[in-house]
């Protein structure tokens, strides 16, 4: 999880075309702060946001099929998932330009998770800190290997 949230990061960082992967990552125990990856978030605030988290109750896996054709049983997801944006200005004027609502129509589609559409600023220029690339790159360079 830690490299393809450090992938994602830089490729944000240096693409100056749109690029945003969304990720599912798990929650452990309920905090932000013990998550591994935590620390990427925080230290790109300007790249990274959590859209919403899916609470391990409403987590529904389809049944597999085994290989002899029966059914092997998943237990019930024991944390929540965060839904994580990594982002950079071109794929956030792209969204905004194709679809103004596409986070409303994503949460539509996925109502089983908790959405922070009031906490996320839309606008690409409002947080002044993305013009930053400078920084956020030796920031990136600091960063320990997993």
């Amino acid at each position: 999880m830690n490299l393809s949230l450090r992938h994602a990061i830089y490729s944000a960082i240096l693409s100056t075309e749109a690029t945003a992967p969304f990720m599912f990552l798990p929650s452990w125990n309920g905090s932000m702060i013990t998550n591994p990856y935590s620390s990427l978030l925080t230290a790109y605030p300007h790249l990274c946001y959590k859209l919403g988290t899916i609470a391990a109750n409403k987590i529904a896996y389809a049944s597999p099929q085994s290989w002899i054709s029966q059914e092997a049983p998943i237990p019930q997801a024991s944390w929540n998932f965060h839904i994580i944006a990594v982002w950079n200005t071109a794929a956030r004027l792209h969204l905004e330009k194709h679809n103004p609502t596409w986070l409303q129509n994503l949460a539509c589609d996925i109502p089983e998770a908790n959405w922070h559409l009031n906490n996320i600023a839309s606008h690409p220029i409002s947080n002044a800190r993305h013009a930053e690339t400078a920084l956020g790159l030796k920031k990136f360079e600091k960063l320990h290997s997993d």
